[in-house]
Formats: structure tokens, sequence, C-alpha cells
């Protein structure tokens, strides 16, 4: 019996291949592989779509959040709190700058579970990372208000771009952190492996 593959890659590229292609020359042509214009470029053209001020690419998620993380000033001692059913390297960013990651379970439709957040919360949690995973979003407006309630930043993966709900709190928005994978079998993927 045959396998079904898990996703098609070679489909998705058939369709753009002539648009790929003629970037890659470009690239190898200028022979800047890494932070060259064509880096600058995505960067800035990525935050106007995101309607942020700053975009920062990485070489992969692990990356970004472990930036992220850096960014936020969390370390030894403390805890961040995220969902059980993600990738590995979701627990990997946290523990690399010292933290201890805090699991919250989700429930059976693989939603991402608020009512269990809360409880998970204590005096050395330090920040959220929510995960959204196959298509199916976090429940971000009830994450950020309990997040609001606490002081805590949160930091968001995989989420496409939503306008800001008016109930959300100034200082919950300047907090919070977005990391944008781009691993080739997430919803939006790259040759290789890379994030925001």
């Amino acid at each position: 019996m045959e396998a079904v593959p898990y996703l098609d890659l070679q489909a998705q590229y058939d369709g753009i291949r002539t648009e790929v292609l003629t970037a890659l020359q470009e690239i190898c042509e200028s022979s800047k592989f890494a932070q060259g214009p064509g880096t600058a470029d995505f960067e800035a053209k990525f935050a106007a779509y995101c309607g942020v001020d700053h975009c920062v690419s990485s070489n992969s998620g692990t990356s970004a959040l472990h930036l992220a993380l850096r960014c936020l000033d969390v370390g030894p001692g403390d805890e961040v709190v995220t969902v059980s059913m993600t990738f590995i390297a979701t627990a990997w960013a946290i523990t690399y700058v010292g933290a201890t990651p805090v699991f919250v379970d989700i429930d059976l439709s693989a939603a991402r579970e608020p009512d269990n957040l809360e409880a998970a919360i204590t005096s050395r949690t330090k920040a959220i990372i929510p995960v959204h995973l196959y298509g199916m979003p976090a429940e971000m407006d009830r994450i950020m208000a309990i997040a609001d309630r606490h002081g805590l930043p949160v930091i968001e993966i995989q989420r496409r771009r939503t306008e800001q709900s008016t109930e959300t709190s100034v200082s919950a928005v300047l907090a919070k952190l977005r990391a944008l994978v781009f691993y080739p079998s997430k919803n939006l993927g790259a040759y290789g492996k890379a994030a925001l």
C-alpha cells in the first residue's frame, strides 16, 4: 500500500516555480545570502503587513522565541506558561534562558485552552506563550485578558495578522511579541527554516 504524503511541497512549488527561481537567481548573483537587501526588504514589507514598526528575521522559530524571551528579561527562577501540545522547541527556548516551562493542557478539540491558564500562573510567571497549531488559533482575546489582569507579556506563535481588539489594554499590546515560523510544514512555509 502506498503511503499518503503528509504534504505535497512539489505541487506547491510547481505553482510558483518561475517566481521562486527568479528570486533565487537574484540572490545567488548578488552573493548576499544572509542579511542582504532581500532580507531587509522582506522584513520591512512583513512589518508593514503586520502593522508593526519592526520585524526581525531569524534562522528558526526556536531562535525567535529565545530572542523574544531575552527581550523580556526572562531568566533563571522565572516560569513561562505554555501549552503541552507544541513542538519541543517551545520548551527549549524557555530553558535556554534558564526559565522553567509550565505546561497547560488543551481540550480534545485541540483548541488552546485558556480555562487552564489562570490556574497555572504563579508569582514566578514572567510570560505566556500560546501556540497556534494546524490552523487552529488560540483564543487570544481570552488569553490577552488573563495576561492583562496579571500584568504578563504574551509571546504569540504562528498567528496570522488580525485587528487588535479595542478591549485589549495598551499595556498588553505593547508587551506582546509575535513569532511567525516558516518551517516547510507550516501554513505559510519557506524553503528550509526561517522565522520572524
